[in-house]
């Protein structure tokens, strides 16, 4: 919600009534009954790094006679209780939703003498796990380019007995087959699935709706609550980061792709010279593929192009001997006994002999060449794959407009291995390949973040002095089929271990519309410093009239963006 004025000054009147609404639902969200009173005591929280979001433990005085609706008593095992806190505005309570949640374990009681009514609450995503979920009777298989988006809302509805869901468009595919078997929970088949996307969350809202959406970033969100009222409301701050928690540096080992197929030999066949003599003053890129020269040379930091023009040097990562200027370079692969028809979904591995350029085509045996993507559909960029390296390719033709397109998908080495660092500069060339040598790791990338204070090079290291790595392999790592999702959950996991560390944690005044992943601002009482933070989780006392918030700093930079 968006907090009014009044919202505002309700929290900060100097005396405070608080009730609470205990709402009884069917399935289908249909109020059956419903219960006021005052809160006696309550403890809520919400996490933003649990997939069952929000509990609560509520003992509440019924206002209005006895306990004696027979709504409020066995039925509780299988209804809704949508919760809302109160404050009380002139004669009247001015409700916020806390959340539909669901009895833990049936845990209940009233005690007629003084009225008071004692829960114990937990969200939706239990009605998927074993706390109050069903086990799935049969295997369930979600096959490899399935949709996302439609994979999660169809075992939403096939599941769990809440049939509401708000899930977002995603741009990949399911990149292989899941499987799960009898006896698997619900929740494992939707984390597993969204765990596919690191950087996707789920979790049921306030509201009731099963919601997977990318994980706010806080770059072009408003403030939720700006420092005006934050100052006013805070009690204490302390800092609350571990040291041991911080990582720098995220290494994956992923799966060992198997192939259907692998060459017993690669050569390399140039395609049609696409150079052109560029403007003066014009800037163009060359892509160093191989060691055949097409009229250019390297003399002293300078390219000569048939000994009379000369280049000026901008920026290369990469130099060899001789420069190809060659577009459309095409592998070929060859087999025993020698492949006659590609097959849909086949993976083919093999070693190339030379650098991939722009319009990289594949080869296989005396069968047409194919074009070469990325796992994803997006265009291969020249150097994408380099020599000696072992490589699987997938023939995944592309429906057209009715017009089945041939193409390969490059799903990355044969191991799947990278590197991703957190740096406030991003390195030079000349460390950039030591480092790739050093780690024996050609697929290495640098996050920049000129304002973290975890950087590998923070206060002016060394970027090897000041690496913290962590290395991530077996488990569901090994799973990790692609280069590209192996990026992702690297720059994920570095994320986690940096900018997602619990920074600061402080105690405030109740505010009852409070949510995680949303962005605040407030003004230290030890630093004098007005800095931003992420709420990354909330704890709410509403009989103290108090709540305790784990923040995270924000940052305007991330990753994924």
């Amino acid at each position: 919600m968006t907090p009014t004025q009044l919202d505002k000054d309700l929290i900060l009147q100097p005396v405070h009534d608080i009730g609470m609404s205990l709402a009884l639902l069917d399935s289908d969200f249909t109020v059956l009954d419903e219960i006021q009173g005052r809160v006696k005591s309550m403890t809520a929280t919400i996490s933003a790094t649990s997939d069952i979001r929000r509990t609560a433990s509520v003992v509440i005085g019924v206002l209005g006679g006895s306990f004696s609706s027979e709504n409020f008593e066995v039925t509780w095992l299988d209804r809704l209780v949508r919760v809302s806190i109160g404050l009380l505005n002139g004669a009247n309570y001015q409700w916020y939703l806390f959340g539909h949640l669901l009895l833990d374990s049936n845990a209940y009681s009233y005690d007629a003498t003084t009225n008071e009514l004692t829960l114990s609450l937990m969200d939706m995503m239990s009605a998927a796990t074993d706390s109050r979920g069903s086990q799935i009777g049969a295997s369930v298989i979600i096959p490899y380019g399935s949709n996302v988006r439609n994979s999660l809302i169809a075992t939403v509805a096939r599941f769990s007995p809440f049939k509401r869901y708000d899930v977002a468009t995603f741009l990949d595919v399911i990149p292989y087959d899941q499987e799960f078997s009898p006896g698997t929970y619900a929740h494992s088949i939707l984390k597993q699935v969204v765990g596919l996307f690191p950087y996707y969350e789920m979790f049921y809202s306030p509201e009731g709706y099963f919601t997977v959406k990318q994980i706010p970033t806080g770059i072009n969100d408003p403030l939720f609550l700006d420092k005006t009222f934050m100052d006013k409301i805070l009690i204490r701050e302390s800092r609350a980061g571990k040291l041991s928690n911080i990582k720098n540096s995220t290494e994956i080992w992923g799966a060992e792709l198997d192939a259907t197929y692998a060459a017993t030999s690669v050569s390399t066949i140039l395609g049609e010279e696409s150079f052109s003599e560029p403007s003066v003053n014009e800037d163009f890129e060359l892509i160093i593929t191989g060691d055949d020269a097409t009229g250019f040379s390297l003399v002293d930091g300078e390219l000569i192009y048939n000994g009379v023009v000369n280049y000026s040097i901008i920026d290369s990562d990469l130099y060899v001997d001789e420069i190809s200027a060659y577009f459309g370079s095409t592998y070929v692969l060859t087999h025993s006994p020698a492949i006659t028809t590609l097959e849909v979904g086949a993976d083919y591995l093999f070693v190339p002999d030379s650098y991939s350029s722009n319009g990289q085509k594949i080869k296989v045996d005396a069968l047409d060449p194919v074009p070469l993507y990325n796992s994803d559909g997006s265009s291969l960029p020249a150097g994408a794959m380099s020599p000696n390296r072992a490589y699987v390719v997938r023939y995944s033709p592309e429906d057209i407009g009715g017009v089945p397109t041939e193409r390969f998908l490059l799903q990355g080495e044969w191991q799947v291995h990278v590197i991703v660092k957190e740096v406030n500069v991003m390195p030079d060339a000349a460390y950039i390949a030591g480092d790739k040598a050093a780690n024996d790791c050609n697929d290495i990338r640098y996050i920049v973040n000129p304002d973290s204070p975890y950087a590998c090079d923070r206060g002016g290291l060394d970027y090897d002095d000041g690496e913290i790595k962590q290395v991530l392999s077996g488990g569901d790592y090994s799973l990790i089929y692609t280069t590209k999702l192996a990026y992702e959950r690297a720059a994920y996991e570095t994320w986690l271990k940096t900018r997602l560390q619990t920074d600061a944690e402080i105690e405030c005044l109740l505010v009852p519309w409070m949510d995680v992943n949303v962005k605040i601002e407030y003004t230290s009482p030890v630093t004098g410093i007005a800095r931003q933070y992420i709420v990354k989780e909330v704890t709410m006392n509403p009989a103290d009239f108090k709540m305790t918030l784990k923040l995270s700093r924000f940052y305007p930079a991330y990753p994924w963006l």
